[in-house]
């Protein structure tokens, strides 16, 4: 157990913050002790005083909430534990999780109890310290902090010295790249606030380095997709209350898969910002760019679940039924693709096999995602009319992985529409015309690195596409004979 003592003996005495408190005094025309009777409310609202039994109950709960519906077991890669355990040896990790769930934050934490790793401090929304959960949170390591404090200098003071602190004592640290939790399936563009505070305290120096580690935690199911999609049917978000947090975890009592859990290369703060911090400048685009190389980073190492699989066929096909036969077939199709692409999955990817189709298919039709016809000659299956929304959210969990090969299929087809002199030319044109169409919606490489990309894929997919290429209409309708599957119409 690693906890902290005497937190707010240490940054309330510190040299460098009583001189900021005075600085704040003078500039606000208050008493210095009155600015220092709030800096010490600040500090114990969003401080937590860990214990030794409150981070075993919290590890407990965390157990006790996800095995209601899933799997006990969290599938992690060993060689992922293994690199994050030598990289905490010498550096603090700062973990940005994907935020699909409620549980998400939970389970983390039981993981890192049950590997042996340092407990994390957990930054979440005050929101959620609500009578009880907060209490156990305070006490286990949850930093509360307010949504928006632009407009309360003192409490920036406290957060800006909390984070120092924190570095410089090496407690890992974790919150959601996204801030929120994301509604459509799809990675959330990230917020930047706590990266800033992180950044700004290596550029100070209060710790030598800091390694941000993305997360990602993909289910096969998500409990709360219900709640999505009312809430983008125009419902308004239910407030998070104890009484509404009993009622969740009574939700949960239903079979929804297995979690999985990935863990990023990293980046080190030392490795792009550079060691000598003495002149080191960063400016809001430095910034920005950490963010979108650690979202990238994030999406990379998403594993494709057999939900994600089975929901993109189906809707592929709109709402139209599949016998089992036909689900196999575009499914094998499906997973050839993924493994020329070398993409990360998850460990029951194999669809192929009847005894792994029959258990995803039950526990999607079990939720409503998937409905079975069996009054026929055979049983079909279809996503219900009013499951669409739902379902999609499983399939965008990795659509991001086959953007740039349905761009270059739209591409293609464009190229032979028009017949230009250049089709090489026209073929990475109308490629970036739609990227750029499309760069709010995606986390896409620059225009370069997108352009190689999809020239790698369509050697891996149709080696002789060059030459076809330069064979007008005909040689690109060869083109698209040998891509299986064709990926834009279930991808955009």
């Amino acid at each position: 157990y690693k906890t902290p003592r005497l937190v707010a003996e240490e940054i309330l005495s510190r040299p460098s913050f009583t001189q900021a408190l005075a600085e704040e005094a003078e500039r606000s025309g208050k008493p210095y002790e009155k600015v220092e009777r709030e800096a010490r409310a600040c500090l114990e609202e969003m401080a937590p005083v860990p214990s030794a039994l409150a981070v075993d109950l919290m590890a407990e709960f965390g157990r006790y909430l996800y095995t209601r519906g899933f799997d006990p077991e969290i599938e992690v890669p060993p060689e992922d534990l293994e690199r994050v355990r030598e990289i905490g040896k010498t550096r603090p990790i700062v973990y940005l999780m994907s935020h699909k769930s409620h549980l998400d934050g939970f389970l983390l934490y039981t993981l890192f109890y049950d590997l042996d790793l340092p407990p994390v401090h957990t930054f979440g929304g005050i929101n959620m310290s609500f009578l009880g959960l907060g209490t156990l949170g305070r006490r286990s390591g949850a930093i509360f902090i307010r949504r928006s404090f632009n407009d309360d200098p003192v409490y920036k003071l406290v957060f800006r010295a909390y984070i120092d602190y924190l570095a410089e004592k090496r407690f890992p640290l974790l919150w959601a790249l996204e801030g929120t939790r994301s509604r459509t399936g799809k990675l959330m563009p990230p917020r930047y606030g706590l990266i800033n505070y992180v950044v700004d305290s290596y550029v100070r120096e209060a710790t030598t380095d800091l390694v941000l580690m993305p997360v990602s935690i993909v289910y096969d199911q998500i409990p709360e997709v219900a709640d999505y999609v009312a809430e983008a049917r125009g419902i308004a978000k239910r407030p998070e209350t104890a009484s509404w947090f009993m009622k969740y975890i009574s939700g949960l009592n239903n079979p929804y898969g297995r979690i999985h859990v990935r863990f990023g290369q990293g980046v080190s703060l030392a490795e792009v910002l550079g060691e000598n911090r003495e002149s080191l400048s960063v400016t809001r685009l430095d910034i920005q760019k950490l963010a979108f190389q650690l979202s990238v980073d994030l999406n990379n190492v998403t594993p494709v679940t057999g939900s994600a699989m089975l929901t993109y066929v189906l809707l592929a096909h709109g709402h139209r039924a599949l016998t089992l036969a036909h689900l196999i077939s575009e499914l094998q199709g499906l997973l050839q693709f993924i493994r020329l692409l070398n993409l990360p999955t998850t460990g029951d990817i194999d669809l192929a096999t009847r005894e792994v189709l029959d258990r995803a298919l039950s526990e999607l039709a079990h939720t409503g995602i998937v409905a079975v016809y069996e009054d026929g000659l055979e049983p079909v299956y279809a996503v219900p009319d009013d499951a669409g929304m739902a379902a999609a959210y499983y399939r965008n969990t990795f659509v991001h992985f086959l953007v740039t090969s349905a761009i270059a299929e739209l591409a293609l087809l464009h190229v032979a529409e028009t017949a230009p002199s250049d089709a090489r030319e026209a073929l990475h044109d109308e490629a970036l015309r739609l990227r750029d169409l499309l760069k709010f919606e995606f986390f896409f490489d620059d225009k370069d690195a997108f352009l190689e990309k999809m020239d790698t894929e369509l050697d891996l997919r149709c080696p002789q596409w060059r030459e076809l290429l330069s064979g007008g209409t005909g040689g690109v309708d060869k083109i698209l004979a040998t891509l299986t599957p064709l990926l834009a119409a279930g991808t955009l």
